[in-house]
């Protein structure tokens, strides 16, 4: 009883971040409710599709425009889920659908999965800008260490806190921190799961300018290139040594991500897939947009 109870309670906190008619109050009274109950814990739970569908658009429409009045039948991230497991942090929401946490770890930990590549979605939600988002030790590393350059310090670092949300992640190195020999692809950090060793490479699938739609075409550009970059890098890491890797996608928004799924399942070889595991994330709202156009200067 004690357990439902609390788990009652989540899922109201959870209704209340994203501003519920039945609660009727205002997004700071809502903030701060959540603010006092998790504080700076992690928390996660089940919701099933009929709690997902009882959340009205009020005010959370400035910061979730996938949910503005959606048009009959059509799919935004949240309600294609039939259920999902909701992941709580101070900054974001991340859902995974149902037991797809579960099976990514299975996938990482599980010998005999080894060989088989395969992918995964999940969907983001940022209650904040990352730049006011509290972030772990392993991404203030990040954030805090030089990478190899560009404009990818945010997506990198948030990758991270992702991982380590869902799946406990612990940071082993940074980008300029691995080894190898001989030099070329190189991935964006090495993490542990589960005990195990894996490189994550992270990429992002948006088109510029922003109004212009992210298509097939430009999926298979993205897909063959940072497949091949990833057997690649994991054949000439030294230090520390990984044998495979999770391609991290953080797509612009659901319709690219549609286009990722079906490009990979449909034009993408085996042996480019090869044993790696690809997670594409959804981040949606006003205020993931910093993931997407970063600019060099951007903390």
């Amino acid at each position: 009883m004690k357990d439902k109870i609390e788990t009652e309670i989540k899922i109201r906190i959870f209704l209340a971040i994203l501003i519920t008619e039945q609660e009727q109050v205002t997004r700071a009274e809502s903030m701060k409710a959540v603010q006092e109950t998790i504080k700076t814990t992690e928390e996660r739970f089940i919701l099933d599709q009929q709690q997902l569908q009882s959340i009205p658009v009020l005010d959370v429409k400035k910061d979730l425009p996938s949910l503005r009045n959606p048009p009959p039948n059509h799919k935004t991230p949240i309600n294609s889920l039939e259920k999902c497991e909701a992941f709580i942090h101070n900054g974001f929401l991340l859902f995974h659908p149902q037991n797809s946490s579960s099976l990514i770890r299975n996938f990482i930990s599980d010998k005999k999965q080894f060989n088989n590549p395969s992918i995964h979605v999940n969907t983001f939600y940022a209650l904040k800008t990352q730049s006011k988002t509290d972030l772990s030790d392993g991404a203030l590393r990040m954030k805090n260490t030089p990478n190899a350059g560009g404009t990818s310090v945010i997506s990198e670092y948030m990758s991270f806190e992702v991982l380590k949300l869902a799946f406990d992640a612990k940071l082993l190195s940074t980008e300029t921190e691995i080894r190898y020999y001989p030099e070329g692809k190189i991935t964006d950090y090495v993490a542990s799961i589960n005990k195990v060793n894996i490189g994550v490479s992270v990429t992002r699938a948006m088109k510029f300018p922003i109004d212009r739609d992210f298509d097939e075409n430009d999926a298979k550009r993205l897909l063959e290139k940072k497949l091949y970059g990833v057997i690649c890098s994991t054949r000439n890491a030294q230090f520390p040594k990984f044998k495979r890797q999770i391609l991290h996608i953080w797509s612009v928004n659901k319709k690219a991500t549609d286009v990722l799924l079906s490009v990979y399942n449909n034009n993408i070889s085996n042996d480019l897939k090869s044993n790696t595991i690809v997670i594409i994330t959804t981040a949606d709202g006003k205020k993931a947009q910093s993931i997407f156009w970063e600019v060099s200067n951007t903390n």
